[in-house]
């Protein structure tokens, strides 16, 4: 297994079974506000503890989507201008470990080491990094109605665009003319969402002629938000390979799990590429500022998900069944979730199959038959007895917990009679 068993979270309930609690009772509402404060302030140690019980819980998305979203482009953007590209790099990587996953046990990326050293990794280097927070910009009502925005609609000195209304054309071209200044480029941003809200309550949609955009949802093609991102990444190609680079993935997180509701919460995202295309920006500013600190928690990491043991109220499964029964069917095409080839023989070891032999071209006319011959139980056990007594004896490296695990399974095949199914194994 990929964790010690010692550390790994072992619980039958599903995400969906804790409603509004986590794996420890905690109120999740509460929690990630508390997660949020604690990776704002640089409290690390305690980011990394609710990021750990909220991985636990199987709401890792909830920690991509508050980092990627608001904290690095709100509190962070411009101290550390390639931190959120690295981040992105990181959470492809997670991807890419989720999808080897079946769908019904997705959570169970809580017990692969790789994706602890990930979560944490990205929790502590942003928790570490330089803040500089984007001030949000406020916009009255009586504002959509300005005497500068009425001069310029009655005297038609704006750029018009048969596919965008003229609320629309009217704030595509004063971020041109501003040359995407940040704090003027917010402002009229928040303007336009304003006019939107009013302008619904009225029964009328801003709508726009739907833009290309791969990787959203086609009834969210026709929001007026692609004008400006289609705006912004004509601007980027007069630009250096950095600044590029930067403003694209700022691109593509946007889109990531976008919807309608979702513009206010990604603003910031916008704004970050406002403030990269306007601004003096320190490329040189080194993404990771704390690496001791880095190596000293990634190091710790399996503790935290230790206490999540240790305040479980009930695992509801015995850690028996689960390495024999849930770990080998986790991951899709039955492949193993172990690494090493003594891991390998201790899973063959502890998963009970049928064992048969095959005998090709053999006493039936050359037909090339398959025969199946079934081993006795008796000698099945026997089997796994030897094996078991060899991983116990050979002075392998395995953990106490382990080893007692093994001493059951093997105690158990000698008397049957003396094992209770619903004992369990507390570490």
């Amino acid at each position: 297994m990929d964790v010690p068993l010692e550390f790994c979270i072992i619980d039958s309930n599903k995400p969906s079974d804790l409603g509004t609690l986590t794996i420890s009772c905690y109120t999740r509402s509460e929690l990630v506000e508390d997660f949020e404060i604690a990776v704002i302030t640089g409290d690390y140690e305690k980011a990394c503890r609710w990021a750990s019980e909220l991985h636990a819980s199987g709401k890792t998305d909830i920690i991509w989507d508050r980092i990627l979203n608001k904290i690095v482009p709100q509190y962070i953007n411009k101290a550390n201008p390639l931190l959120l590209q690295w981040v992105w790099s990181r959470f492809q990587r997670y991807q890419q470990i989720c999808e080897l996953y079946r769908a019904k046990y997705r959570h169970e990326h809580r017990n692969n080491q790789e994706v602890r050293n990930i979560i944490v990794d990205v929790v502590v280097v942003v928790s570490t990094s330089q803040k500089m927070e984007i001030e949000p910009v406020k916009v009255r009502v009586k504002d959509l109605d300005s005497k500068y925005y009425c001069d310029i609609m009655n005297s038609g000195d704006i750029t018009c665009d048969d596919s965008c209304p003229d609320e629309v054309c009217f704030v595509l071209d004063e971020i041109y003319n501003l040359k995407f200044t940040t704090d003027r480029c917010m402002y009229w941003y928040e303007w336009l969402i304003l006019m939107e809200r009013e302008l619904a309550k009225k029964g009328h949609i801003l709508s726009c002629i739907p833009e290309q955009c791969n990787g959203v949802n086609e009834k969210y093609l026709d929001d007026w938000i692609w004008k400006i991102w289609k705006l912004i990444l004509s601007q980027v190609e007069k630009t250096n390979n950095v600044i590029k680079k930067s403003v694209r993935t700022l691109f593509q997180i946007y889109k990531w799990k976008f919807t309608k509701s979702a513009k206010r919460k990604k603003k910031y995202l916008l704004f970050t590429a406002f403030c990269l295309l306007s601004e003096n920006i320190n490329w040189r500013c080194k993404v990771i500022q704390k690496p001791i600190t880095r190596i000293q928690v990634i190091s710790q990491i399996n503790f935290f998900y230790s206490d999540i043991n240790s305040n479980t109220p009930d695992m509801g499964i015995n850690a028996i069944d689960y390495y024999r029964l849930v770990a080998p069917n986790i991951l899709k095409k039955g492949k193993s979730i172990l690494n090493n080839q003594n891991d390998y023989l201790l899973e063959k070891t502890l998963t009970r199959g049928r064992r048969t032999e095959k005998n090709t071209k053999g006493g039936n006319g050359g037909k090339g038959k398959t025969k199946r011959k079934k081993q006795t139980n008796d000698r099945d056990n026997k089997t796994r007895r030897d094996k078991l007594d060899f991983f116990l004896n050979a002075g392998m490296p395995t953990s106490q917990p382990l080893k007692s695990i093994f001493k059951e399974i093997r105690d158990r095949d000698s008397d049957p009679n003396s094992y209770s199914d619903t004992k369990t194994i507390r570490f």
